[in-house]
């Protein structure tokens, strides 16, 4: 063991401003005589402490006897220990005698007299220059049965002198105590050393947080009452501010703006959009609508282009039913809810509606549209948050083109057979708007073909504080009618296998063959209590999810910052994709990221 110059802890008094209580001294006995030997106070290394105590023995003697102190040279092994020497002419051998002082920095027991042999007196035990290893906090708040002991401090590592200690407690489990009424208001706290000596702070403070802990309580055995406290909303109808109450569209583009104004606190996701929606009538055709998603929209913004939808979004159209599951059901029979080609849906009740038609051919459809802001998900929208602002809040809603939101067909059973893209205007009109009571998103696209299409994206601190997840879909670029807006992966994209990469490391040890359902597999955990509720339907709405976050976080997910943090560098996401066959395709990235608004919002 190496024995360096370390240091005597610093103690001298009982509070800061009384004096010393004699912590610093020892007897020595000369035959007969005795006298105290008492050493200044203050921070001492071996070598200072040899010198100081070696004066003051020499100095106090009542004899004149002459002390002298060393310790191993560098060619002895370092015993750790003081060698003390003494030389007069009546050949005296004093004794040392310690009580509770000094005895651990000379190297001696404590309650222990020590006395000179042949002139010669070794350190019983290393000498202890260093700061306590451990210092106590006292408190009658606790009970420990024989002690007052509240909490030990190990103070000793990493602790400089004349310095502040900093020390938490990483298991407040282990190291919590009985309290001793919980009622109590007024408690005394201080500090000791490990020999019960309280320690003097030379004028620093201290600094305490103390943890409450309540035992938990089986639900069947707690009646205590709780005093809860929660909002009360009332619902406000705000009329478009800009652009026209009644509007058409065909080729998309025209908006829709509501202005919010500063005057109340207000809460997005306990807020909705009406409106009613005529589709025109079209010769010898039943008029249907796109209704597993949000088809009206193009783009939604708020105050700025915040989101980006592009038809992504799920919501409620022509229908009285409440969904009890994230995306609306169809609510009816397999057979009377058929998908764009026709086919039939896997199950009945739960899984999406996918169309609503009309009643008759070459009628128009009249659609009551409500769509809740929660339904419209990883956007501001659904942030179920109060907020007031200090200015007016523009919402705007532009309309998406025609084609997009429905089409023709011979029947309201069989959309596959003989489909047409509606040409006549559509007429939405905005009679209620929506009633008042930050996750980011924003879309890219890139048109590929061939077998082996790559897509890449980077992101930076730009895009927002984290990347938390990316949704990336695929597209037949030639579709029309029917299947316009269709991302499905059984008949028309042929996608035989795909990894995803993150700063060109991969995310999966092994490319996923949706085939084999290796993708409906790794995202079941994240599908559970959705409608896409087997293989199939996934492939019908077919999307992959690559998330960076931790997962669900309980309450209070929208307080979470989580995902990569953008603040580190730029980050590479790259999708690479394998078609059985050379396809035209578009690829639809939607990245979702953490921003934080301090300006607007």
């Amino acid at each position: 063991m190496l024995i360096t110059h370390k240091k005597i802890f610093y103690i001298n008094s009982h509070n800061r401003i009384s004096v010393g209580r004699g912590l610093n001294t020892f007897e020595l006995i000369e035959d007969d005589q005795s006298t105290i030997i008492s050493i200044p106070v203050g921070n001492y290394s071996r070598k200072s402490l040899q010198d100081t105590l070696e004066k003051q023995l020499n100095a106090l003697s009542p004899n004149n006897v002459k002390y002298a102190i060393g310790w191993p040279t560098s060619q002895q092994p370092n015993t750790g220990k003081y060698i003390f020497t003494c030389a007069s002419t009546r050949d005296i051998q004093p004794i040392f005698s310690f009580t509770n002082q000094l005895f651990r920095h000379l190297g001696f027991n404590k309650d222990s007299k020590n006395p000179f042999k042949n002139n010669i007196l070794e350190s019983t035990n290393v000498i202890n220059l260093q700061s306590d290893n451990v210092l106590f906090i006292h408190s009658d708040l606790c009970s420990n049965g024989d002690d007052d002991i509240l909490q030990e401090v190990y103070s000793a590592a990493g602790n400089a002198d004349f310095s502040n200690i900093h020390w938490q407690n990483y298991d407040v489990e282990s190291y919590s105590k009985q309290l001793v009424s919980n009622t109590k208001t007024s408690f005394t706290i201080y500090l000791t050393d490990q020999d019960g000596n309280e320690v003097n702070l030379n004028g620093i403070y201290r600094i305490y947080r103390i943890k409450k802990m309540e035992q938990a309580i089986s639900n069947q055995f707690d009646y205590r009452q709780m005093v809860g406290s929660g909002p009360q909303y009332e619902y406000t109808r705000v009329y478009p501010q800009a652009g026209a109450t009644q509007t058409t569209v065909y080729q998309g583009g025209n908006d829709t703006i509501f202005e919010i104004p500063p005057t109340k606190a207000f809460n997005l996701s306990r807020s909705w959009f009406s409106f009613t929606f005529t589709l025109p009538a079209t010769n010898n055709k039943f008029g249907f609508v796109f209704t597993d998603f949000t088809p009206f929209f193009r783009q939604i913004q708020i105050n700025k282009k915040l989101n980006n939808t592009l038809n992504t979004f799920n919501s409620a159209v022509n229908t009285a039913n409440q969904s009890y599951i994230p995306c609306y059901s169809c609510n009816t029979l397999v057979n009377m809810n058929p998908r764009y080609d026709g086919t039939s849906c896997d199950r009945a009740f739960t899984v999406p509606d996918y169309l609503s038609s009309g009643f008759a051919a070459n009628t128009a459809v009249n659609l009551n549209v409500t769509i809740p802001f929660n339904e419209l998900y990883e956007s501001i929208l659904s942030l179920d948050k109060d907020i007031m602002l200090n200015e007016t809040l523009l919402v705007r809603f532009v309309w998406s083109e025609l084609p997009n939101i429905g089409f023709g067909a011979d029947a309201s059973l069989t959309p596959q057979t003989n489909p047409v893209a509606l040409t006549a205007p559509a007429g939405p009109n905005v009679q209620e708007g929506f009633s008042l009571l930050i996750p980011y998103c924003y879309t890219t696209t890139a048109s590929l073909t061939g077998t082996n299409q790559p897509v890449s994206l980077r992101l930076n601190r730009l895009n927002g504080i984290t990347l938390e997840r990316i949704y990336h879909s695929l597209f037949v670029t030639a579709s029309v009618a029917n299947s316009a807006i269709y991302n499905n992966n059984v008949a028309a994209t042929n996608l035989e296998h795909f990894y995803t990469n993150i700063n060109n490391t991969r995310r999966m040890q092994y490319d996923y063959y949706p085939i084999v359902n290796d993708d409906y597999k790794a995202l079941r955990d994240k599908l559970i209590d959705s409608t896409i509720q087997t293989p199939n339907i996934h492939n019908y709405n077919w999307c992959w999810l690559d998330r960076f976050d931790d997962g669900s976080f309980g309450l209070l997910d929208e307080n979470i910052v989580s995902g990569i943090d953008l603040n580190l560098g730029e980050v590479k996401w790259d999708f690479i994709a394998f078609l059985s066959v050379a396809t035209n395709l578009t690829h639809q990235s939607t990245v979702e990221n953490e921003i934080q608004q301090t300006d607007n919002y």
